[in-house]
């Protein structure tokens, strides 16, 4: 009983385990979970993001594994939320688990941002799962996933320049860049995204878009103290992200923040390049080989982008450290244009050139087989005609011979004079035709005889 109301219920069946609950199982092998040392005065809730096969699930830190029971969950510790439901390219959690992040109450035992190195070293803090199955085959199990794993928050300093992502579509589909941000305290387990920017079709200009995904980000808590401002002092971004100053703000605020949500469905997830690590700077290389579809070159090309920091890995959220611009790479594009111009322009002039340089060369050719031809022919039939003259005069001059000699023996009559002389001539004219030569010239192949 408390004050006027009155609380009843069966606390031994909470205290006392349950027939339907199995014994404690562990995870083989052991993982370990990723928790942010933060002050007493920050957010009192711990991000966990675990694999898990069901929705039906509770997740919650113990002191030691031995005390993973069900006395340990309370209601705030049940039904994570899925945080990726769709599969993704080289998906390492494999066909049948999902993602699922659970935002714990930060127990009181949790150590802080002050805790030593010893401490770090000798706790036992361990995170317990209960998988609860609602098909009456499964009896209720309890899990330990592993040893918590304290890390110290990073300090990250928002980029200034806005660095380029250049996509190749046509040849070798993919991009390839190093992104370079100055990081202190950053480990191999962090990574960056880059993420599409939510915006109002009416918001026009890219400055304004970007004011307004800065500031969805900041009204989200995704730009933390952690988040250092400094190169960006007494500036417009500065106001909205640490004095929470919208005014002169033209665009409406987007209801999705830019670095919402797990990085593996993100676009593009950049990890830490080993070699590159120092007190002050971290280089991180996005490479992927998979063709951008139409509907991302719609929504990445011509729009800047957010670059989100992820402090530990998988997370449900993460920080907005920048803004970047995803275009068409250079070099892809001039052999796309190379590629277009060579066949679609080059290649048919060059044969369209090449088919009239023919079409001269074959006629011309005719041209100087008909040349020669004629110049052939008129040869031949000069040769005939100088042969048929030399011929009736040779003729001629052998029959005034032999008739000379027959009037100077013979003086006929004038009658026989002129019937001898009208024989004489027809048989001349018989005997001139018999012996004609004849012609030797054969015409050629396609000459009309």
């Amino acid at each position: 009983e408390h004050g006027n109301g009155q609380l009843s219920g069966d606390a031994l069946a909470e205290l006392f385990p349950s027939a339907a609950v199995g014994e404690l199982l562990w995870e083989e092998p052991a993982v370990e979970i990723p928790v942010p040392l933060q002050d007493l005065s920050q957010p009192g809730k711990i991000s966990v993001v675990i694999n898990a096969s069901t929705t039906a699930s509770c997740a919650t830190i113990v002191r030691r594994p031995e005390d993973c029971s069900g006395c340990a969950f309370g209601p705030r510790t049940c039904w994570g939320r899925d945080l990726q439901s769709e599969p993704v390219e080289d998906d390492w959690r494999g066909p049948d688990k999902k993602l699922l992040a659970f935002d714990l109450p930060r127990p009181d035992f949790l150590l802080t941002a002050d805790a030593s190195q010893a401490d770090l070293d000798a706790h036992n803090h361990s995170v317990c799962l209960r998988i609860d199955s609602f098909n009456g085959t499964t009896q209720t199990r309890l899990k330990v996933l592993g040893r918590v794993s304290y890390y110290r928050l990073p300090r990250v300093t928002f980029m200034r320049n806005v660095p380029t992502l250049g996509v190749r579509t046509f040849l070798n589909p993919g991009w390839h860049e190093e992104i370079t941000i100055s990081c202190a305290n950053c480990s191999v387990a962090s990574q960056i995204v880059i993420s599409p920017i939510s915006y109002n079709p009416r918001c026009r200009g890219l400055t304004a878009q970007m004011l307004a995904a800065l500031a969805s980000a900041s009204r989200n808590g995704e730009v933390p103290d952690n988040v250092d401002m400094s190169d960006l002092k007494h500036s417009q971004m500065e106001d909205i992200a640490k004095h929470g100053k919208l005014t002169g703000l033209t665009c409406q605020l987007p209801s999705k923040s830019p670095c919402s949500g797990y990085a593996a469905g993100s676009f593009s997830v950049g990890l830490p390049k080993l070699d590159s690590f120092d007190d002050t700077q971290s280089t991180y290389v996005l490479d992927s080989a998979r063709r951008m579809g139409g509907k991302e070159r719609q929504t990445f090309f011509h729009h800047r982008s957010a670059i989100c920091f992820y402090p530990a890995g998988p997370a449900s959220e993460g920080w907005l450290v920048g803004f970047a611009v995803v275009h068409m790479n250079v070099l892809d594009m001039q052999a796309f244009i190379g590629f277009v111009c060579f066949f679609g322009v080059a290649l048919p002039l060059v044969c369209l050139v090449t088919a009239l340089l023919h079409y001269n060369k074959h006629e011309r050719c005719k041209h100087h087989v008909r040349q020669l031809r004629l110049e052939y022919q008129r040869e031949q039939l000069e040769r005939e005609l100088a042969g048929g003259v030399d011929e009736d005069t040779d003729f001629g001059t052998a029959r005034t011979s032999r008739a000379g000699g027959a009037l100077s023996s013979v003086q006929p009559s004038p009658a026989s004079n002129s019937s001898s002389g009208a024989r004489a001539s027809g048989g001349g004219g018989i005997a001139a035709a018999e012996m004609a030569p004849e012609s030797s010239y054969q015409p050629l192949a396609g000459e009309p005889t």
